[in-house]
């Protein structure tokens, strides 16, 4: 823990609003490890959601943080798509700030980040952004990446400090977006030391010779990792066994797909679950997706010893860190069959040595205390 005081210039405790749409996966998992962290480092905090994605694990996690927080809990109804009721919500959020006088308001995702730099424009209270992907998956030349990487556009002279999740997103963002030298920072996510189970760790007889988890949106790529399944046996001629944890707007869609597939007897969908049911029944986590930032569940997976099957996409490959080569091309059902099916024969799998060099580097950079130590201390400089 930092040993720098969470303290304004006047001896009066810094206070952050944390602001986001949708507190769901890997980006309120962030969230909730940021806030547990400024909160015993000294921090004052609230934090704002949206009520209509709010799920009961959210609304629970949120009710056992609730008596810590200062500046309170608010649940708002903000909507995903750009429209009128982003100007009632803006007026909401900037009553807020008005109301609590937070010294930062951060925003995270698009949304976030929206209310959040726009609430801020004017009054003393700081923004700080941190995209967790969001815009940044879109691509200019379609007409929704022109809008919404116009918007950030228009909106980064209202931003005072940067905190991308991996350098894939600070050069997306200047890259698509604009420069943001000079207010921006890559603050790793990170994993508590509890997680770290000491190197690769394999089950001897797993139930499952595969797992996925995560959101099912097409961006996850689920669709690949099913049509992939189709066509994999495992050496001795049985079919191979996979398990999806995780729900999401296309859930019914995927297990009609799994249906037509022919996959009703080897593919199981348990809903959403907490990520160790995966670690217990299968060596090997899937990770198919179209687009990424950092995601939580590779860092996970290898901190728990396991394999991961990963498309090399946004900021996975700072994950891999020196075994970035074992990733895979993404949206290529033939690439990660190929790799699904080396997985299934102890003689093509990757060897122990790579794996303990990949889990070495995951666990030299990337902690949860230096995650915190690292915002900590961009909110201290903002101040000044």
């Amino acid at each position: 823990m930092s040993g720098q005081p969470a303290r304004r210039r006047d001896g009066e405790p810094i206070k952050v609003l944390l602001m986001t749409r949708a507190p769901v996966g890997g980006l309120w998992r962030h969230i909730l490890d940021l806030m547990d962290g400024l909160l015993s480092r000294g921090f004052e905090l609230g934090v704002v959601v949206d009520s209509l994605r709010a799920s009961d694990y959210a609304l629970e996690t949120l009710e056992r943080f609730r008596p810590r927080l200062s500046l309170g809990v608010h649940l708002l109804d903000m909507p995903r798509l750009p429209g009128l009721n982003d100007l009632s919500i803006t007026r909401e959020t900037r009553r807020l700030l008005k109301e609590l006088e937070p010294d930062i308001v951060h925003g995270h995702s698009a949304k976030g980040g929206l209310y959040a730099r726009l609430s801020a424009w004017g009054l003393p209270t700081k923004a700080a952004y941190t995209p967790h992907g969001g815009s940044l998956h879109y691509n200019a030349s379609t007409w929704e990446g022109r809008f919404f990487l116009g918007g950030e556009r228009l909106l980064m002279p209202l931003c005072d400090q940067f905190l991308f999740e991996s350098r894939y997103s600070e050069r997306g963002y200047s890259a698509k977006v604009g420069n943001t030298e000079g207010r921006s920072r890559v603050v790793f996510n990170g994993l508590a030391a509890r997680e770290f189970r000491g190197g690769p760790t394999m089950l001897d007889r797993p139930a499952y010779d595969f797992a996925f988890a995560g959101e099912m949106r097409t961006i996850k790529g689920v669709d690949l990792f099913l049509k992939a399944m189709a066509t994999l046996k495992r050496p001795d001629g049985s079919n191979a066994k996979a398990v999806l944890l995780g729900d999401g707007p296309l859930a019914e869609t995927y297990r009609t797909m799994a249906q037509e597939l022919g996959l009703e007897d080897t593919v199981t969908f348990l809903g959403r679950r907490p990520i160790r049911e995966a670690f217990e029944s299968t060596n090997t986590i899937v990770v198919p997706s179209r687009a990424e930032s950092l995601p939580y569940i590779v860092m996970e997976a290898i901190a728990a010893g396991k394999r991961v099957i990963a498309s090399d996409v946004g900021g996975i490959g700072e994950i891999f860190g020196p075994t970035r080569h074992a990733l895979i091309k993404p949206d290529s059902v033939d690439a990660l069959a190929a790799a699904m099916l080396a997985d299934l024969d102890p003689s093509q799998r990757e060897p122990d040595a790579l794996l303990q060099t990949r889990y070495d580097y995951v666990a030299e950079n990337f902690h949860v205390d230096t995650m915190v130590d690292q915002i900590a201390e961009a909110y201290r400089d903002l101040l000044g």
